[in-house]
């Protein structure tokens, strides 16, 4: 008897930590997608170590055979959730440009986040496929210790108007539908629709059921017909023609010549004469040439002769002034800082011979100058645009929807079958940067 109150005490003493465990060990929850919100999402592509020696060592590693083939990527994920979390997840379904399924990646972490906030996700992978996602689908997951509840939750829906005007925010019972504001409006463009993510990729369904904090924001689209008739009146009466003869002559008779064209834009004027930006490699005399003189053409096809102000390789810049006639001209306005990538530029000039041309496009990124078949070799980055240009565009203006210049084209790149790719311009600060050494800004 003695020995089974021993055994049974010793029994009980083991069953004692089982038991405290058992009382702290906490209930976790399910939380679903409806109570996350999705903000955004970037792809960053990491520096391995042996990457990094042959970047330093050799500036261009892509040649290199001991260069690292296993490149790591970041993807982070930014989102909002309404519950407080003590696991987190989420599932993102990668598409390429053109809407293509690439493949779907998971996250999974275990930190703490608050109720009503935003956290992030970061996860890296070894895998291609993110260097070409431009869109994701993003499914949240999570666990909290406090049982989620729906019942009378009021939600907010945010606008994000994107212009001038202050942003709206529209409240909402949980599972009924948020209606549309009123469009927004925005000087030069036209409102498009709204979109659920900052990259303005994908449209919001406004027949959904709202089940969480949202927000929204405004896409637009180019008013074309306005920029159209503002570019008439203004850019585009400060476009010319610049043609440089180079030329050899005997005793004042020209014995041998070869003329070139390309593209002007007028950026200031003296009491008697306007001053055209082109591109050194339009307005340098060719080799083999004594001698080269210059004539401007305005957008109207009046002719005039031009006087070579100087010419500077090191910016494929130059200046040529000329006298002024009876057509009033305009000075285009040159922008004081670098325009911001994705926004909307209008391209002028007067490709292979025509006249006063206009094309639209928007800054895709700025890059390290690339060597160009027409000469030039700039050793600073320039904007990489997708307004066509071609053979004759060299030294039109690149403008912004308010008609300032901001940059001057100068090359294009092309496939191999000659199908347009991309356009190059020098930069506002660049062209400021030469031209300061020759004209006063008053702005």
């Amino acid at each position: 008897m003695k020995i089974k109150k021993i055994l049974l005490l010793f029994i009980f003493i083991l069953l004692i930590p089982l038991s405290a465990c058992s009382k702290i060990t906490k209930k976790k929850y399910d939380v679903t997608d409806d109570y996350f919100e999705y903000n955004s999402f970037r792809i960053s592509r990491l520096v391995t170590a042996s990457t990094r020696n042959n970047v330093v060592a050799n500036g261009d590693n892509s040649n290199n055979s001991n260069s690292a083939t296993n490149d790591e990527y970041m993807m982070s994920i930014t989102a909002f959730c309404s519950w407080s979390l003590c696991e987190e997840g989420c599932t993102a379904m990668c598409y390429n440009a053109e809407g293509g399924y690439l493949g779907t990646l998971t996250f999974e972490k275990t930190y703490s986040v608050d109720k009503n906030s935003t956290f992030r996700l970061d996860e890296t992978f070894s895998d291609s496929v993110l260097t070409n996602t431009e869109t994701v689908r993003v499914t949240f997951y999570g666990k909290s210790y406090e049982k989620p509840t729906n019942d009378g939750k009021t939600l907010t829906v945010t606008f994000i108007n994107n212009n001038d005007s202050q942003n709206i925010t529209k409240k909402v019972k949980y599972g009924e539908t948020v209606s549309k504001p009123v469009n927004p409006t925005k000087d030069k463009y036209n409102f498009s629709i709204w979109c659920i993510d900052k990259e303005l990729k994908t449209e919001y369904d406004f027949s959904n059921k709202v089940t969480r904090n949202m927000t929204l924001y405004a896409k637009y689209t180019l008013d074309y017909m306005t920029i159209t008739n503002d570019t008439n009146e203004t850019a585009m009466k400060s476009n010319v023609t610049v043609r440089a003869k180079s030329y050899n002559s005997v005793l004042g008779i020209e014995t041998s010549s070869n003329t070139s064209q390309g593209s002007g834009v007028i950026v200031a004027s003296s009491e008697s004469y306007y001053w055209v930006l082109t591109n050194d490699h339009v307005a340098k005399k060719k080799n083999g040439y004594d001698s080269v003189k210059y004539t401007i053409e305005d957008y109207l096809g009046n002719t005039y002769t031009g006087t070579l102000k100087n010419t500077n390789s090191n910016y494929d810049l130059a200046l040529i002034y000329f006298k002024k006639g009876s057509a009033k001209l305009n000075i285009l306005k040159v922008g004081k800082q670098n325009s911001t990538v994705g926004d909307d530029v209008i391209a002028i000039g007067q490709p292979k011979s025509q006249k006063n041309t206009i094309s639209f496009g928007v800054i895709e990124s700025y890059i390290n100058a690339p060597v160009m078949d027409n000469g030039s070799k700039l050793n600073f980055q320039v904007i990489r645009h997708n307004a066509k240009i071609d053979n004759g565009s060299s030294g039109g203006a690149l403008i912004n929807v308010d008609q300032v210049l901001i940059g001057l084209n100068y090359g294009g790149s092309e496939k191999d079958d000659g199908s347009y790719v991309c356009s190059y311009a020098i930069p506002a600060v660049k062209i400021r940067e030469y031209m300061s050494n020759y004209v006063t800004f008053k702005d």
